[in-house]
């Protein structure tokens, strides 16, 4: 495994409790680039998730609720797991095409 890969994988390690179970994000105060980083980082997350558990739909994949998302950032979360499960790809190449298209449309 390339040094990169093992950088990126520990970075995810450490990402997921807190995506799963950290501090709620608010997506609407994300700065551009850091809102690029969260969506790779939970489309990684997803990812991750589905190379563990075989679903037929991205319906299917949980979410844990803070309780307090407005419906947007529920479009929003809803929209980036269904993208992620329609890549069908390894983690650090979902969060790689994410990332990098997420920067281009802000550039």
């Amino acid at each position: 495994m390339p040094v990169t890969y093992i950088k990126y994988f520990a970075a995810l390690a450490f990402s997921i409790p807190l995506i799963c179970y950290g501090e709620r994000v608010k997506i609407d105060q994300l700065a551009p680039f850091e809102e690029c980083i969260y969506r790779a980082q939970f489309t990684s997350t997803v990812s991750y998730w589905l190379t563990a558990n075989k679903v037929s739909s991205c319906e299917e994949i949980p979410i844990v609720s803070h309780g307090d998302e407005t419906e947007k950032e529920k479009q929003y979360i809803n929209k980036w797991k269904c993208e992620a499960f329609k890549m069908k790809k390894d983690p650090f190449k979902t969060g790689d095409i994410v990332y990098d298209q997420c920067m281009k449309e802000i550039k």
